[in-house]
């Protein structure tokens, strides 16, 4: 089901190429110790269309400052695309750049530790 929603980035991204020039990634965080003070724990990511291996989540200091109590649990969705311009120069943006922008959630019913499949 995660991987159908990830696809539909596609789609929302359109006129943009996102499969080529950009990347998706959703990073399931949680703190299941006791002691609030140790790091949470990165309990799942997944991707579209590459890896993992970009996400800029550390659980060591969460985006925004965020800390989470025991048994609570947020999901990150990190989208990265290369912006290139057709024609250099005539628009503000006149280079290839870079956009990286990030969404938290918590879930409603149950902590998401485990992805579904």
């Amino acid at each position: 089901q995660l991987d159908s929603m990830l696809k539909a980035a596609d789609y929302t991204a359109q006129p943009f190429n996102l499969s080529k020039f950009g990347n998706v990634i959703v990073t399931s965080v949680s703190q299941a110790n006791s002691d609030t003070k140790k790091p949470a724990q990165v309990m799942w990511r997944d991707s579209y269309p590459g890896g993992t291996s970009g996400s800029r989540i550390n659980v060591a200091s969460l985006p925004g400052g965020l800390v989470l109590d025991q048994n609570e649990t947020v999901i990150f969705t990190e989208v990265f695309f290369t912006f290139q311009p057709i024609f250099p120069g005539y628009v503000v943006l006149s280079n290839q750049t870079d956009i990286y922008a990030i969404a938290a959630g918590v879930p409603r019913q149950g902590t998401m530790t485990t992805l579904p499949p």
